[in-house]
């Protein structure tokens, strides 16, 4: 994964109708491949008035936490219910990631995560692929309209040892003026896959009030 960004860091990105942005970034985008077997939906859902930083994929960092909520019944003794999450940030942000939440199954931090199909959870999506690193060929994001891609996506892996190279992605410059849909960009990995591994970092700003699925195809 470190290998892999510090190798394409100067790359220029193409947008979809071909045309090279400005920044110079990681990543050439044309219109995902179809035809990809393997895939998996990440929602987020921000509730909150203000955007959030939320990590859909968190390199080898702890997530977990115990939260302990309880509840009060009309004529019944209180109960008390331990749940564990694995969205806690506290992690990564004292590693030097500012993030909001991490995603897993369910609310954190007034944050939604969910997937699209509730035999197939968040949480075991992180755990097979921290056991069986898979390249990434393609990555559609789907908003609510184009001005939800009005913002960053940071790509780099953990190590305990140093800080590795990061990279800062502006979403919009993946968006094509001639493209018919609005809702949706489309990045192609094909040329240069992204490895999937128990270090790989995706950090998304999501902004206030937004919905944003995040679609991983391998």
């Amino acid at each position: 994964m470190k290998n892999y960004i510090m190798k394409n860091y100067n790359k220029k990105l193409r947008r979809a109708d071909g045309m090279t942005t400005d920044a110079n970034l990681m990543l050439g985008a044309v219109p995902v491949a179809t035809g990809l077997s393997d895939q998996f939906t990440i929602n987020v859902q921000n509730n909150n008035q203000s955007v959030k930083a939320v990590a859909l994929l968190v390199g080898h960092y702890d997530t977990s936490k115990y939260i302990t909520t309880v509840e009060i019944e009309q004529g019944e003794d209180p109960v008390a219910q331990t749940v564990k999450t694995l969205c806690a940030p506290d992690a990564l942000v004292a590693a030097g990631y500012p993030v909001d939440a991490c995603a897993d199954d369910g609310t954190y931090n007034n944050i939604v995560f969910s997937g699209n199909d509730a035999s197939k959870t968040i949480r075991s999506f992180r755990d097979y692929m921290h056991l069986n690193p898979r390249p990434l060929k393609g990555l559609q994001i789907v908003a609510p309209n184009a001005n939800a891609f009005n913002t960053t996506m940071k790509v780099t892996a953990s190590s305990p040892f140093q800080r590795a190279a990061e990279k800062d992605i502006n979403i919009i410059d993946f968006f094509s003026a001639y493209q018919y849909q609005d809702d949706r960009v489309m990045i192609d990995f094909s040329a240069n896959e992204l490895e999937v591994s128990d270090i790989t970092m995706l950090i998304v700003n999501i902004p206030a009030q937004t919905k944003m699925s995040f679609i991983m195809k391998f």
